[in-house]
């Protein structure tokens, strides 16, 4: 695994050195090594950064937080992990909720947007 470091409390690893980075969220109860066949496949064209969910980390106090504490956090990571760049954000599930939330309080930040298993409740038969 690449390099680690630490940014607002949460561990973010970054692996890769391509021009684009994609910023991976995962969902619930996940952790960031949801990403882990991703990160190997992509991390030889882009710069990948990856982290668990503030408060979702075990291996920490558990915290709770307020949408605009969390989506702080992203900012911070997203500014200290690709200084300068707009990234891709790659969103699972739960993650989604979270990402598309950054994206439109920080539309200048975000280039695209890679949703993964978003749910389908609005095509299921009533039963």
């Amino acid at each position: 695994m690449g390099a680690a470091l630490e940014i607002d409390g949460v561990d973010v690893f970054v692996e890769g050195d391509g021009e684009e980075s994609i910023v991976m969220i995962h969902g619930w109860p996940d952790t960031y090594r949801l990403w882990d066949a991703q990160a190997a496949f992509f991390k030889d064209r882009y710069r990948c950064v990856r982290f668990t969910l503030p408060g979702f980390d075990i291996g920490k106090p558990r915290r709770a937080l307020s949408l605009a504490e969390t989506m702080s956090i992203f900012k911070d990571i997203v500014e200290r992990t690709c200084p300068g760049r707009r990234v891709i954000l790659m969103l699972h599930d739960w993650g989604c909720a979270f990402g598309y939330q950054f994206a439109m309080r920080n539309p200048s930040l975000v280039a695209k947007i890679v949703g993964v298993d978003i749910g389908d409740a609005g095509t299921r038969a009533a039963g």
